[in-house]
């Protein structure tokens, strides 16, 4: 009796579980096309908004590590390019531009 009482359940569960759905949508009828056209720009909004919010998050996060690894009082590494731009720079620009930042120049020092 007690295996009857599951098999009973799972099939009314699994009827449940496929009409409603179909019951909903019967229901919704003639609001589906608004309706999804609003959910759609509000994920499309939500989207971008978590876009910029992670954008942010992570140029905090980089000024933070810049700092962090920063020596205390050296003014050259706040100086010096970070980021893309850095990177898209050739070595001997980026050299120059360091070495430039932290006063260091190709004349002699006796001039």
């Amino acid at each position: 009796m007690a295996k009857e009482d599951v098999v009973i359940g799972f099939v009314a569960g699994a009827a449940v579980a496929v009409l409603a759905p179909l019951a909903v949508l019967l229901a919704v009828g003639s609001y589906r096309r608004p309706l999804s056209r609003a959910l759609t720009r509000g994920g499309r909004v939500l989207a971008e908004k978590t876009r910029e919010t992670f954008a942010e998050i992570q140029e905090i996060t980089e000024d933070f590590v810049v700092e962090m690894r920063a020596p205390a009082g050296g003014a050259a590494a706040a100086a010096a390019p970070t980021g893309r731009a850095a990177e898209d720079q050739p070595p001997v620009a980026a050299a120059a531009g360091a070495s430039a930042a932290a006063g260091e120049t190709d004349e002699p020092a006796g001039t």
